[in-house]
């Protein structure tokens, strides 16, 4: 039988309401959730970009939390942690506010190209640091010295 899509504006007692949904009495969900659950345990390498003024998902409550569970469990070996100065969450801001924010997508650009080379050739990327901000002359829109 096929389950219809949830009503989120149906009330409670309605059939497929959202707000009939139980998380406690679901086993199967926790199942599927500790599959992705973020420990620090990580097995394969991976790279973190964290804007130093993200304000959606500030970088102590995030990336922070979790570059800490990872040493926790002694995988730093396979983490690398950039902490992007003047970084936010969405690069839309840079237009408005270049004086104060850079864009981060150069930086995940770079990112992957690091991340790729340390998968298919063994070529460790740099380790952890925090990216400055560069001098006005230097394009951070298009480049990240990463």
């Amino acid at each position: 039988m096929r389950r219809r899509p949830a009503r989120p504006s149906a009330r409670a007692g309605t059939p497929d309401c959202d707000a009939d949904y139980h998380y406690g009495q679901r086993p199967q969900a926790h199942q599927a959730l500790a599959k992705v659950a973020l420990t620090g345990d990580i097995k394969r390498p991976m790279i973190t970009l964290h804007g130093t003024i993200d304000a959606l998902l500030p970088i102590r409550t995030d990336s922070d939390v979790y570059r800490r569970e990872i040493r926790h469990h002694g995988r730093t070996g396979l983490h690398r942690y950039y902490r992007i100065v003047g970084g936010t969450h969405v690069d839309g801001l840079n237009g408005e506010y270049g004086d104060r924010v850079r864009p981060i997508l150069p930086c995940a650009r770079r990112a992957f190209v690091r991340l790729t080379d340390w998968v298919e050739s063994s070529r460790r990327p740099p380790h952890s640091a925090t990216i400055p901000r560069e001098p006005a002359s230097y394009d951070e829109t298009n480049r990240c010295r990463l």
